[in-house]
């Protein structure tokens, strides 16, 4: 019986470590923002959740329809979801300079 529940509390305890790397693999690993109408594929896939075929989708979609306006144009990229929006939306602006400081 001890045996049993020393492995359900084992098993629960590498569960909660599971769970808490995937959470933390989630947060931006940045502080500040990106300019969207600048940024390169490289410092856009920097963005939590955006992968390089997306980041480039950006690119090419600010080459072809000039920059963006607003923030939520980004919308119209493909592979940028409702979802995927809401995740990165607060990291991005369309002036000023990219200001980006790694957290440690």
């Amino acid at each position: 019986m001890k045996k049993t529940v020393l492995v359900f509390i084992g098993t629960l305890f590498l569960v909660g470590l599971l769970v808490g790397d995937i959470c933390m693999a989630q947060q931006w690993e940045y502080e500040g923002q990106i300019n969207i109408n600048t940024a390169s594929a490289q410092t856009l896939h920097l963005l939590p959740g955006v992968d390089m075929a997306t980041a480039e989708n950006v690119v090419s979609f600010r080459d072809a329809n000039g920059p963006f306006d607003s923030v939520d144009e980004m919308k119209n990229v493909k592979g940028i979801t409702p979802d995927l929006m809401d995740q990165i939306s607060s990291y991005c602006v369309c002036d000023g300079e990219t200001q980006l400081d790694y957290r440690q």
